[in-house]
């Protein structure tokens, strides 16, 4: 195809549409290839037809000629996303018995008096579990029966007191990492007593009037699209993005709250933080004394999840 070719096809592609073709067009009926061998660029061929292309308008202030009360009155606002209602809702962190810190603790009972909670959930890691750690630790600071005999003196009077805070709410119990320890050790050493463990374990983590979930990948859904879990992630959102829901969660001990924008739906995760006292004898797994831990618990209501954040408070 000579260069004339090239040329009478575009003009005559002109003709039949009453219009200078787009380069588009013009390549998908002619052979590009012979376009960029002769003429180099799609423009220098309009030029050599003598079509050109079209001057553009000058900039003037006509521009800014526009009616700006016509526009707002025909605009039409996207519409807010919807969602169910949300249950007043207490979550508490790891609290590690026997080794909470008191004085958050303290503040959760206060603050579930004050504000009346629907439902309240421990979102596992209430037990430490210190002597069926797997990490290099002393021998020296308690037996393990000790642990096992404060520890749950120490939860029972948790919820006790939260009965007798908010004596209308639902309340439930979610296992953690740290719960699971005893049935870890067993199942690497000893796998054929699995189910009895699971029954000793269960049996300590179970309270009068408040309702297990004994499987540690179990989680808890409840209205508007929450789901409560331990949690197994790292950052803050990622338990959010994987479940694409509402997450509560625990696990890190960072409390904070994080939203995102899904077509039209905000999703969000919560985490609660913790109620464990991070300078006690079981909690020295960090690196080094200063964590960056958060003491505080989770809240839900019908204006959407928080992380409170506990503070030296005499009111409290």
């Amino acid at each position: 195809m000579t260069a004339q070719d090239v040329l009478n096809d575009l003009i005559n592609m002109a003709n039949d549409l009453g219009r200078t073709p787009t380069r588009d067009e013009f390549t998908a009926r002619s052979s590009r290839h012979y376009l960029d061998m002769h003429y180099g660029t799609y423009a220098a061929l309009l030029a050599a037809a003598g079509l050109g292309t079209k001057k553009p308008r000058s900039i003037d202030n006509s521009i800014f000629e526009r009616n700006i009360e016509r526009h707002l009155d025909n605009h039409a606002p996207i519409s807010l996303p919807k969602r169910e209602r949300y249950e007043r809702t207490l979550f508490i962190g790891d609290t590690h018995f026997p080794f909470v810190h008191e004085p958050t603790l303290k503040q959760i009972i206060n603050f579930a008096k004050e504000m009346q909670p629907e439902r309240i959930v421990q979102v596992g890691d209430l037990f430490d579990m210190y002597s069926h750690a797997k990490f290099p630790r002393s021998h020296n600071a308690f037996t393990p029966k000790e642990e096992h005999r404060l520890a749950r003196e120490g939860a029972e009077r948790m919820w006790k007191a939260l009965k007798e805070a908010a004596p209308n709410a639902k309340l439930n119990q979610i296992f953690g990492n740290h719960d699971a320890r005893p049935l870890k050790r067993i199942l690497e050493t000893y796998p054929e007593a699995e189910d009895w463990i699971e029954q000793i374990v269960e049996r300590m983590m179970s309270f009068d009037g408040v309702e297990l979930i004994s499987d540690p990948r179990q989680e808890l859904e409840l209205p508007g699209n929450v789901r409560v879990i331990h949690g197994y992630l790292s950052r803050l959102g990622q338990h959010r993005d994987y479940n694409v829901t509402n997450v509560v969660c625990g696990h890190t001990h960072k409390g904070g709250v994080v939203f995102k924008q899904v077509r039209n739906e905000i999703i969000w995760e919560l985490n609660c933080g913790l109620v464990g006292d991070a300078s006690a004898k079981g909690l020295s797994y960090t690196a080094q004394r200063t964590v960056d831990w958060t003491l505080g618990w989770g809240w839900l209501d019908e204006y959407g999840p928080r992380f409170i954040p506990a503070v030296q408070d005499e009111d409290r």
